[in-house]
């Protein structure tokens, strides 16, 4: 598995087991990325278990300077697998502050399409990409989401 080197404030203290089958859920996750974060770097968001999908979230970002972009996707435990950009794809929220949505209306990051059933637990991450962040900035994380067993 690979491990998130940044946690936000919910994937710190995850509740997972709450969560009970066909219930819509929703969370709110942030996280303080330091200035000089390098690419590559994980935060990870929100933890989740077996069976979680994901509906819809928004995402926003101070400005991390430095050209920084931001993808968002998955990671999963143990080696089970892991698309660090499954759902949006270098967004450029991160450069001088800003927010967008996954899904769209398909003319943007992603189409319109119902996220995978996770098959085991992990992190919904995002991570630095394409350059290194110059300055210190909070990334925030809505979404909801259910899981299917």
């Amino acid at each position: 598995m690979t491990t998130p080197t940044i946690l936000s404030n919910k994937a710190i203290n995850p509740n997972v087991s709450k969560y009970t089958p066909q219930n819509m859920l929703f969370e709110k996750a942030s996280a303080l990325v330091p200035g000089g974060t390098t690419v590559g770097t994980l935060i990870g968001m929100i933890r989740f278990r077996e069976g979680f999908v994901l509906n819809n979230m928004g995402l926003s970002s101070d400005s991390l300077g430095g050209g920084a972009l931001l993808n968002v996707g998955y990671i999963l435990d143990a080696s089970i697998g892991e698309d660090k950009i499954a759902y949006i794809n270098d967004s450029g929220i991160t450069n001088a502050g800003g927010s967008t949505f996954w899904p769209n209306d398909g003319t943007g990051f992603f189409s319109v399409g119902r996220s995978p059933v996770m098959p085991g637990p992990g992190y919904l991450s995002f991570e630095i990409a394409v350059a290194n962040t110059g300055s210190t900035g909070v990334v925030h994380l809505d979404c909801s989401f259910s899981y299917d067993s």
